[in-house]
């Protein structure tokens, strides 16, 4: 018996945005031992492996994101 993958997504609304959840990291994979501040480079680089384009914080993770823009549209009347 063959079996499709199926893929869920889970949104996240954050102000007046919507993201696509992709994957969820502890801060601690990217705090910078000598400085005890987070890599924001090593935090991007992993943000751009995992295919995202936008980090989250919640807690003690950083959630990787797709930001979801808003769809463009043109109205159209008939008269």
């Amino acid at each position: 018996m063959n079996y499709r993958p199926i893929r869920l997504h889970q949104l996240i609304k954050r102000d007046e945005y919507l993201f696509e959840f992709i994957r969820s990291l502890p801060v601690s994979m990217f705090i910078n031992k000598k400085t005890n501040e987070v890599d924001k480079k090593v935090l991007q680089a992993g943000m751009e492996a995992v295919g995202g384009d936008w980090v989250l914080q919640e807690n003690n993770h950083f959630l990787i994101c797709k930001r979801i823009e808003d769809v463009q549209y043109e109205l159209i009347t008939t008269e």
